[in-house]
């Protein structure tokens, strides 16, 4: 089971304290919790503009039922630590550019030995996948998911980056996609007998439904891969 998680924190510096953390399952359950006690003296202008204001909890009844929760780091750690049981096998935790999230994640349970014992110490991330397909890791992510705002989603909100993050992954790792990249669109299919040969497509063209690639100049053939196509 795959976990794709973001925090929102008050720095980029080694005293940040966790403001927000979202989760969301590869089977889509959620989790999400805003900390009451964050370090208010590390709250620059920007902090209080962009992630304070996208906060929304009001710690109802209805909230908490959803696993939404607005508490202090230990009674959220043993909320999610209950909640984390609740999934067989290993958890994966996906994260983007996850440096500053890992290090918050392992210190909610206070070291990186006594995280739940069904996740798995090593974390993962998404900007690898982007770099491996052959696409600028610094891309904008929500472009690139092409996911849609709900109600209560926001912009450096938790949740949101959370969901975005996992829409990501699963484009990444599908059999095709495509994305935009300039004037230019950009195919990536999984293929068995290339590994990261970008070629030109000479002629596309359909049959019975489905879709084929004349190229040119292709290159040496290496194990199975993957095939990036610039149209």
């Amino acid at each position: 089971m795959r976990a794709f998680f973001d925090f929102e924190f008050t720095g980029l510096h080694q005293l940040t304290t966790p403001i927000s953390l979202g989760i969301v399952m590869e089977n889509g359950e959620e989790f999400y919790a805003e900390f009451t006690d964050y370090d208010r003296a590390q709250i620059t202008l920007w902090v209080e503009d962009n992630v304070l204001s996208g906060l929304f909890l009001e710690d109802t009844e209805q909230e908490r039922a959803m696993n939404y929760y607005k508490e202090d780091r230990g009674e959220i750690s043993s909320l999610l630590t209950c909640w984390l049981r609740k999934f067989g096998g290993t958890i994966e935790f996906w994260g983007d550019c996850l440096s500053y999230d890992w290090v918050l994640f392992n210190s909610l349970f206070g070291d990186a030995l006594s995280i739940p014992k069904n996740v798995s110490y090593i974390p993962f991330d998404i900007c690898t996948l982007f770099e491996i397909r052959g696409i600028d890791s610094d891309c904008n992510r929500e472009e690139f998911a092409r996911l849609k705002m709900g109600e209560n989603d926001r912009k450096h909100n938790a949740l949101w980056d959370a969901k975005v993050i996992k829409k990501c992954y699963e484009r990444l790792t599908a059999p095709s996609f495509a994305y935009e990249e300039g004037n230019k669109v950009i195919i990536v299919k999984q293929l068995t007998a290339f590994s990261g040969l970008k070629c030109t497509i000479k002629r596309v063209h359909f049959n019975g439904g489905s879709l084929y690639y004349e190229l040119n100049e292709v290159p040496h053939l290496w194990p199975h891969e993957y095939l990036m196509i610039d149209e």
